[in-house]
C-alpha cells in the first residue's frame, strides 16, 4: 500500500477518531496534540488506519468484503448493496432467522447480493453488537451502505444523520481512495491531502496554505487553484504558449490579494510552498481521464491536467465552484477513470 493513498474521506470528527484509534492501538505510541501534524505512522500506513476504523467502529472486516467481491454467483460478477440501518425498519422481505455477517455465511450473503437492483438492497442491523442480515428491500434509515461494484471494488458510504452528510471510502484492487466532494471541504481535510501529496510538514507553509484556502473559498464566482511540484517550469511552458500570465513569484497574503488573483478566468498556479507563479492559466492536457460534462470546463480541465501528471510530477487541483462545492483532485489519491488508449 503506497503512502499517498489516504482516508480523509471521513468527516472531521470521524477522521480524528480514525487517527486516534490507530495511535492508541498496540504498536503506536504517538500522541496527536496538534491536528496539523500527522504522526509518521499515519502517513506510512493509511490502509491499516482505514482497516482498523472499519473493524473497530462498524465490525466490518475489509478482507471479508474483498472475499465477497471475488465470489461469483452463476458466473456473474459481484454487484449489489448492503444497507446497515440502526432501526432495521424497511419495506420488503424480512428473514425469519437473521444471518450473521461473517465469512461462514459468505455464500449465502453472496446469493442475496445477486437479488439486489437499483431499488432493492440487503438490509442489515446490529444485534448484540454483531452485524446481521435481516431482510431485503429498501429503507430511508441508513447508517452505513456497502456497494459492491466488481471484483475487488467496493464502496462504503458513512451517513451522518445529524449533519445530513455522506462520506465514502472506495476500495479498488488493493488501494483505498477517498471521496473529495463536499459542500465545503474543511481546512483539516485539505491540509491532510496537501501533506500526503507533497510531504509538507513545516508550520509556516501550513499556515500559508490555511490563509490561501480559506480566502479562496470566499471567491464569489468560484476559482481553480493548481499546486505543482514543478510550478516554475509549468508556468514558463504555459505562458510561453499564451495560456497564462506569469508573475514574479509572490507569497500572496491577505483576503484582498487572494480574492484579486482568483477573480479572473483561469487557474492560479502555486508551488508547494504556497508561492504564486501565475494567474489566468489555461490548463492543457490531452483527454486522458473520463470527465463529467455536467461539471463544466473548470472541473474537466483540472481532471485531465492532473491525470496527465500522475506518476510524473506531484500535482493537485482545488476546484471551487460558484455554489461553493469543492473538489480536490491530486496525483496521489484521486481515483481517475482513465480512457482506453
Amino acid at each position: 500500500m503506497s503512502v499517498e493513498l489516504l482516508f480523509s474521506v471521513l468527516t472531521s470528527d470521524i477522521a480524528k477518531r480514525l487517527i486516534d484509534s490507530t495511535i492508541t492501538s498496540k504498536n503506536y505510541k504517538s500522541n496527536l496534540k496538534n491536528t496539523n501534524k500527522l504522526p509518521k505512522e499515519i502517513v506510512d500506513y493509511p490502509s491499516y488506519a482505514v482497516d482498523n476504523f472499519l473493524s473497530t467502529e462498524y465490525g466490518i472486516n475489509p478482507s471479508f468484503l474483498n472475499a465477497l467481491s471475488q465470489t461469483p454467483y452463476e458466473s456473474n460478477k459481484c454487484k449489489g448493496t448492503i444497507i446497515v440501518s440502526s432501526t432495521g425498519q424497511h419495506i420488503g422481505i424480512v428473514f425469519h432467522n437473521p444471518i450473521k455477517f461473517c465469512s461462514d455465511n459468505s455464500r449465502q450473503i453472496r446469493k442475496f447480493l445477486h437479488m439486489c437492483n437499483e431499488e432493492q438492497a440487503i438490509i442489515a442491523k446490529y444485534i448484540d453488537s454483531q452485524l446481521y442480515i435481516i431482510g431485503f428491500g429498501k429503507t430511508e434509515i441508513i447508517d452505513l451502505q456497502i456497494t459492491f461494484e466488481d471484483e475487488l471494488k467496493w464502496i462504503v458510504d458513512i451517513h451522518n444523520q445529524e449533519l445530513s452528510e455522506i462520506k465514502n471510502i472506495k476500495y479498488s484492487r488493493g488501494k483505498y481512495y477517498y471521496s473529495n466532494t463536499d459542500s465545503v471541504v474543511s481546512i483539516d481535510r485539505f491540509l491532510l491531502a496537501l501533506r500526503l501529496t507533497f510531504n509538507i510538514s513545516d508550520d509556516a507553509t501550513i499556515d500559508r496554505w490555511k490563509e490561501i484556502y480559506s480566502n479562496a473559498l470566499l471567491q464569489k464566482h468560484g476559482t481553480l487553484l493548481v499546486i505543482s511540484d514543478d510550478a516554475h517550469n509549468e508556468i514558463d511552458r504555459l505562458s510561453n504558449a499564451g495560456q497564462g500570465i506569469k508573475i514574479e513569484k509572490k507569497v500572496v497574503k491577505g483576503k484582498s490579494m487572494i480574492l484579486g488573483i482568483t477573480a479572473i478566468d483561469g487557474a492560479v498556479m502555486f508551488g508547494t510552498n504556497g508561492v504564486c507563479y501565475g494567474i489566468g492559466v489555461i490548463l492543457d492536457s490531452r483527454a486522458t481521464a473520463k470527465g463529467n460534462p455536467e461539471r463544466g470546463a473548470r472541473f474537466n480541465s483540472a481532471i485531465n491536467y492532473v491525470a496527465g501528471k500522475k506518476d510524473k510530477i506531484p500535482c493537485m487541483a482545488i476546484i471551487i465552484s460558484e455554489d461553493k462545492t469543492v473538489e480536490i483532485v491530486d496525483t496521489e489519491s484521486y481515483d481517475f477513470e482513465y480512457l482506453e488508449k
